[in-house]
């Protein structure tokens, strides 16, 4: 299955069944070519969300977690067809079941890959985008659902925490992201491709983050 979050600021969330070639809609959100409409709706409205599917906060349960709004994230476990949201009752209110993004960007991408470090958890990680000063950033987060925590490259400042989490070279936002095995190794990299930079300018460079050894290849 593959949920989809919309492109304008709505709850509704999309699944498309790939074993029987049909979509399925949130409830109340039913359209012409859906054969279901009982999924439960997003807890938040959000635009130009990025999806990545990963393990539920501190479960074994497979979730689909929409990241995008501020610094909201939301997830839609699988197995139990509920949502978690960070926002439950207030803006990172419920933080203690599923953290708040540390800063809040748009433009982003998301993949999924180690946890920084050489650690044995798998993380989820937010590269680039515009921060709330509309600056194109090198920011990277990293949220691993198992502690239920965020490790961001701007702890203490840009790139500050460059030792822990390493920023990305080029900054960009409107780029792609996608987790692959590293050039010349066995190890796996978050790969970012294309973007725009800070003069708005497409940006060719592909740069891929190694998180064993916390380095970008360029």
């Amino acid at each position: 299955t593959l949920l989809t979050a919309g492109t304008v600021s709505s709850h509704a969330a999309n699944r498309f069944a790939l074993g029987t070639n049909q979509w399925e809609c949130s409830t109340g959100d039913a359209a012409s070519g859906c054969a279901f409409s009982d999924l439960p709706v997003m807890p938040k409205a959000v635009a130009n969300a990025v999806a990545v599917p990963a393990a539920c906060p501190g479960s074994t349960d497979d979730c689909v977690y929409v990241l995008g709004g501020g610094r909201t994230v939301q997830a839609y476990d699988v197995s139990t067809s509920t949502w978690i949201s960070s926002d439950t009752g207030g803006a990172c209110a419920n933080a203690s079941v599923l953290a708040c993004m540390p800063a809040s960007m748009t433009g982003f991408g998301a993949a999924v890959d180690d946890c920084p470090g050489g650690s044995t958890d798998s993380c989820i990680y937010v590269i680039g985008g515009t921060n709330q000063s509309s600056t194109v950033a090198q920011t990277v987060q990293a949220y691993d659902p198992t502690t239920n925590t965020w490790t961001s490259s701007d702890t203490g400042g840009a790139c500050a925490n460059s030792a822990v989490l390493l920023c990305m070279p080029t900054a960009r936002t409107g780029l792609g992201v996608a987790a692959g095995t590293c050039p010349g190794s066995e190890d796996q990299c978050i790969y970012e491709i294309g973007g725009l930079n800070a003069g708005s300018n497409a940006v060719g460079a592909v740069e891929a983050y190694d998180p064993d050894s916390n380095t970008w290849i360029s």
